[in-house]
């Protein structure tokens, strides 16, 4: 009469074969969960960077932008020019068929600027009060 309590080794080796598989199974959904874990708190983390980063500079960056026509002339020309003070300003300035400068529009020590030039080639200031003198004194490059 056999014991209750004991294992036929056909049966032993089955149940060891079947933990065995099972444990096998466990095992890789283990390293899948981690591979998954891990992606996630990178991905998390490279999210994170990026809305820390600072944004992005400007497509275009320069001291002198010229808007030229087709004989190369300059006709525009946006430049950041030094002031009496010793600091750079932003001027725009408007150039007729002649090459002559005509209207500066841009920032001065003393506020926003509005020159234009009259017939006689003198600069008349329409924007900025009776004590702003010229931002620049425009000498073509």
């Amino acid at each position: 009469m056999r014991d209750p309590n004991t294992i036929a080794p056909a049966d032993a080796l089955a149940a060891l074969d079947a933990v065995s598989r099972r444990l096998d199974r466990l095992e890789r959904q283990n390293r899948w969960l981690r591979r998954g874990l891990i992606a996630g708190v990178v991905a998390m983390a490279a999210a994170a960077a990026a809305a820390q980063a600072p944004p992005a500079r400007p497509a275009v960056t320069a001291g002198r932008i010229a808007l030229v026509d087709a004989d190369n002339h300059d006709r525009a020309v946006l430049e950041s020019v030094p002031s009496v003070r010793g600091t750079d300003n932003p001027i725009l300035t408007f150039f007729d068929q002649n090459g002559r400068p005509s209207v500066r529009l841009g920032i001065s020590d003393r506020g926003p600027v509005l020159d234009v030039q009259d017939r006689d080639g003198k600069w008349r200031n329409l924007l900025g009060g009776p004590v702003t003198v010229p931002a620049t004194s425009y000498e073509p490059r």
